[in-house]
């Protein structure tokens, strides 16, 4: 583990208890340095994982709005890494080909 992911782990952890504690607005200034950290080191699933913790904040916050725009940009995030996935094996997907998939959801 380098630094980025022990800074990451340990701010994802400060955001948990935050929350669980109440403190909501700590929490989301925690969530918000994690995801600053993920985006630095470049790691798209840690990318996803603190902006879901940001919508969470926001939805227990009772900021519906704001936390829909966090878990939709989890969404985006986590199409993103799927196509990234799969361009090795050369498959020709755009978020638009996604979304019968995520009707589901």
């Amino acid at each position: 583990m380098n630094h980025w992911q022990g800074r990451f782990r340990a701010l994802g952890n400060v955001g948990d208890v935050l929350s669980r504690m109440g403190r909501l607005e700590e929490a989301s200034v925690a969530q918000t340095e994690r995801l600053r950290e993920a985006r630095q080191g470049g790691d798209r699933s840690a990318e996803a994982e603190a902006l879901g913790a940001l919508g969470t904040c926001n939805r227990r916050a009772g900021h519906l709005d704001k936390a829909l725009g966090f878990h939709s940009q989890v969404i985006h995030t986590k199409m993103m890494i799927l196509i990234a996935m799969l361009q090795p094996v050369r498959v020709k997907l755009t978020p638009h080909d996604l979304r019968p998939v995520l009707a589901i959801y």
